[in-house]
């Protein structure tokens, strides 16, 4: 399952763009794992070396959004949920833009706290 929210506003005005992929996520029972930090720093590396996953991660890889992963491992049901990271680099930017981006870095940790 993968939420994309690469402009916080266009949710807001849009809503969501989900890729389900026909997920039953109402019926799933499981542990939900998750790492947050900064921009760059190895999260979904970490996720993938703690599960023996293949999340796409690496320098040139950027996890937009929400990213979700259901899996068993040791005959236990996980979901890894990958964020993007917060403080990313950004060029000349206005006040408007820079409220949205840190207003969307708030958002995924909240949800990310919800969901854990």
């Amino acid at each position: 399952l993968v939420i994309q929210m690469n402009d916080f506003m266009s949710v807001c005005r849009n809503g969501w763009l989900i890729d389900d992929r026909r997920v039953d996520v109402e019926s799933w029972k499981g542990t939900i794992v998750t790492v947050l930090g900064e921009f760059n720093k190895g999260k979904t590396y970490l996720l993938n070396k703690m599960t023996s996953s293949k999340l796409p991660a690496g320098v040139n890889v950027q996890t937009e959004g929400l990213s979700f992963k259901r899996l068993k491992l040791s005959r236990k049901e996980l979901a890894l949920l990958d964020t993007a990271g917060s403080g990313a680099p950004v060029r000349s930017v206005t006040t408007g833009q820079l409220q949205q981006k840190n207003a969307m870095e708030k958002f995924l940790r909240d949800v990310v706290f919800e969901c854990a």
